[in-house]
């Protein structure tokens, strides 16, 4: 995949994982939570250029764990990285207006802005 964006702003989006499930059993372990990755943009693959774009109150939210049964553990929160932009083995290119409107955004865990690796176009 190949996107090129111009002017454009991406406000107020979000990306939630699910809670765990508990395991109220004598015994039992709660389930982990879900991962919330890219609150504002995704990019998994491919090549993303973005020019002239603002990126800013996104969030990125980790679910929250399970509960386990008596004196067991909880089940894990998961985790919520990259509020704004995640590049996650894409080839991200982001220009000098971009890199410094990517801003204001939320992640529960790792790098509220930009998590992944990008190079400057």
């Amino acid at each position: 995949m190949w996107l090129k964006n111009l002017y454009q702003h991406w406000m107020g989006r979000s990306a939630q994982g699910g809670d765990g499930l508990s395991n109220l059993a004598v015994g039992g372990f709660g389930y982990g939570g879900g991962d919330g990755f890219g609150g504002g943009v995704y990019a998994a693959s491919g090549t993303l250029e973005l020019h002239n774009t603002s990126v800013t109150g996104n969030s990125a939210q980790g679910g929250a764990g399970g509960d386990g049964g008596l004196k067991e553990k909880d089940g894990r929160s998961g985790q919520g990285d990259g509020g704004g932009l995640y590049l996650d083995a894409a080839a991200g290119c982001l220009d000098a207006f971009t890199k410094d409107h990517v801003k204001d955004n939320f992640a529960s865990s790792h790098d509220a802005n930009i998590h992944g690796q990008w190079k400057r176009c």
